[in-house]
């Protein structure tokens, strides 16, 4: 398909369109590449998980990464583009006791860096900015207001609903939202934690995708210690 345009790959490949919509669905000629693909990064967790090193690089591509990155926060395969992955992208996540933490997702080189450039297809960039001990407050279309907790739904409709392509969120409680409009309640924004959320206003296809995920400003400092990282981690 190298050098095609996507009109003709989705004419000659039906298949790929099911692949962006309902991976789980996806099955050519018997075979379910993405449920294979999650079996086999399942096998991978055990191995690293029962190792008896502290830290483990794996290098791979973005489909790879999806489905470690899937494994790890326990979504179901339905869910494997809920990952943003850019080339050369960092992720790194930590195991207490075989429990895996997400710390970072699709961070650059370069750092946390959330996107400027309006989101594809009408969608909708949700950043959040975890700062302790500020009141929360949301701006969207102009208007301000505090959010408070109870009222995540009453957000979400505003952000749904609004002509913003980017709402930025800035206060202390923010995780368990963070949490619940990825759909995943194993991910934890601490303090001085980023996050960036693609939404769809009318897609119901369309899972809510982490595009970037930080987790908080200790989490940049952990793959800078040489030595004691109880865990398993991935880059």
């Amino acid at each position: 398909m190298a050098g095609d345009v996507l009109s003709d790959i989705l004419s000659q490949y039906p298949e790929y369109e099911t692949y962006h919509n309902s991976p789980a669905e996806l099955e050519v000629d018997g075979f379910t590449p993405v449920h294979d693909l999650r079996d086999r990064t399942e096998a991978a967790w055990r191995e690293i998980l029962s190792s008896d090193f502290d830290r483990c690089l794996v290098i791979a591509h973005n489909q790879t990464n999806r489905a470690l990155l899937g494994e790890a926060t326990g979504l179901p395969v339905s869910r494997h583009h809920s990952f943003s992955q850019n080339n050369c992208c960092f992720n790194l996540i930590e195991s207490h006791d075989g429990n895996l933490r997400l710390l970072w997702s699709n961070v650059s080189h370069e750092g946390v860096y959330v996107p400027t450039e309006r989101p594809p297809k009408d969608g909708i960039r949700l950043e959040m900015r975890c700062v302790a001990g500020l009141e929360t407050i949301v701006k969207i279309d102009g208007e301000e207001y505090n959010f408070q907790d109870g009222s995540s739904s009453e957000l979400l409709d505003r952000v749904q609903t609004s002509s913003s392509g980017h709402v930025v969120l800035i206060g202390n409680s923010l995780s368990d939202l963070c949490a619940e409009v990825m759909q995943m309640p194993s991910l934890k924004l601490g303090d001085g934690g980023v996050a960036s959320i693609l939404l769809s206003r009318d897609d119901p296809s369309f899972c809510p995708q982490l595009e970037v995920f930080c987790a908080s400003t200790d989490a940049m400092k952990l793959v800078e210690r040489p030595t004691g990282m109880q865990s398993p981690a991935f880059l």
